[in-house]
């Protein structure tokens, strides 16, 4: 979990450097805190003990977390991210990108909210990277596609995908590497 929301937070904040510098801390952060609930999640006995069951269902049919969540517990981290983040009083555009980076294609009306698609791609990237990914876990180049396409900042071919996931790769050892020394 810690391994994927760091890979997010600076996948998302090289993503935005580009062409919205001003929005590259804010982005880091959010990544950073979108898997928040799976934190808290993990810290309650109860919801511990159905991580098996959701890493076994992720494993089996290739979902998302989220997904597993939902039909293990009930419930899945990002609502738990949106809730906790709201009580430490992060600014509501913050919560709703939290609550809501899980969604599906379907689900997301359009790209609108260039912070969420730019959360939302910087999670898939780091999926594909394999930084923080559990066995089974779904690589949706689809998806990655789409929302490069939707915002604009990378040729959209398999080519310029394969590209982002080899760049985050690298880029995420050489900032692993600085915060270990």
């Amino acid at each position: 979990v810690w391994d994927h929301s760091i890979a997010t937070a600076i996948i998302a904040r090289k993503l935005v450097s580009g062409f919205a510098p001003q929005l590259a801390e804010e982005l880091f952060t959010i990544g950073l805190l979108h898997r928040l609930g799976q934190f808290v999640m993990l810290a309650n006995h109860e919801t511990r003990a159905a991580f098996p069951a959701v890493l076994r269902q992720i494993r089996e049919t290739r979902t998302d977390y989220a997904t597993a969540e939902r039909d293990q517990i009930g419930f899945a981290h990002p609502l738990i991210s949106s809730l906790v983040a709201s009580r430490w009083n992060f600014p509501p555009h913050v919560c709703d990108i939290l609550l809501r980076y899980s969604l599906t294609l379907d689900e997301m009306e359009d790209a609108t909210n260039q912070k969420l698609v730019l959360v939302k791609l910087s999670g898939l990237i780091a999926n594909a990277a394999r930084l923080g990914k559990p066995e089974g876990h779904a690589i949706d180049l689809v998806t990655i596609d789409v929302l490069t396409r939707w915002l604009g900042i990378n040729p959209p071919t398999l080519g310029g995908v394969t590209s982002l996931i080899v760049a985050a790769q690298s880029h995420f050892k050489e900032e692993a590497n600085m915060w270990s020394a």
